[in-house]
């Protein structure tokens, strides 16, 4: 699509910065043969692999390389790069799932963005320190001081009853009921530590016939 950045992520490979395409939709990494000749240090292995592009174009790979690659002072160690002719991509290095996997990507945009899997990333970005005050100034101290009350204090607090009635339109006479089957010893725990708290919120209630027990029975 024209006018449209592509995500784009420079990194070193064998000490050499390069500008890699980030495609979430390729299996495997790709280089170029020329790009594999800059590298210095590099020896590629052969390899008998065919790749499927689109159109289910097959290329087959010239070789592959084990090398490490640096990302935002990050070293990722022993990732596999095919490598194909020239004119097989459109970039020099194309960043596929199989170094995507072990990572957490982040994009904003076309700006990629990488950290480590077992990163606790999300409790960083909601870790932030404010100086702003959330009350504002604009309002006596008085009032100041009984918001922040009201805010430090707040406990969520339960209601036993909704306001809201719900009244059921049924279309004969004949109970809702099932009935009794056998369960598992594990599912009868679940059921009956659910039954006792409906119980203790008044949510049910235990009702007994002349005859028999009727079970619970919805209020």
């Amino acid at each position: 699509m024209t006018g449209t950045r592509k995500p784009m992520k420079i990194m070193k490979i064998a000490g050499k910065e390069l500008s890699a395409l980030i495609d979430t939709g390729s299996d495997v990494n790709l280089m170029s043969w020329q790009c594999y000749k800059s590298l210095t240090g590099c020896k590629y292995d052969d390899c008998d692999v065919v790749l499927t592009g689109l159109g289910s174009t097959r290329i087959r790979a010239l070789g592959q390389i084990i090398t490490s690659v640096s990302v935002d002072d990050v070293c990722y160690r022993d990732i596999t790069f095919y490598i194909v002719q020239n004119n097989a991509i459109p970039c020099s290095v194309i960043i596929g799932q199989q170094f995507l996997q072990h990572t957490v990507m982040v994009m904003d945009g076309s700006d990629v963005y990488f950290m480590l899997e077992n990163e606790n990333w999300l409790q960083c970005v909601a870790c932030v320190v404010s100086d702003f005050d959330i009350i504002g100034r604009e309002v006596s101290p008085g009032v100041q001081r009984a918001v922040g009350e009201l805010v430090t204090s707040y406990q969520p607090v339960k209601t036993r009853e909704a306001p809201i009635k719900l009244k059921l339109h049924l279309k004969d006479d004949i109970p809702v009921a099932q009935r009794p089957r056998r369960v598992a010893l594990k599912e009868q725990i679940e059921i009956d530590a659910q039954v006792k708290q409906w119980l203790q919120d008044g949510i049910i209630r235990q009702r007994m016939n002349n005859k028999r027990c009727s079970g619970w029975n919805e209020c």
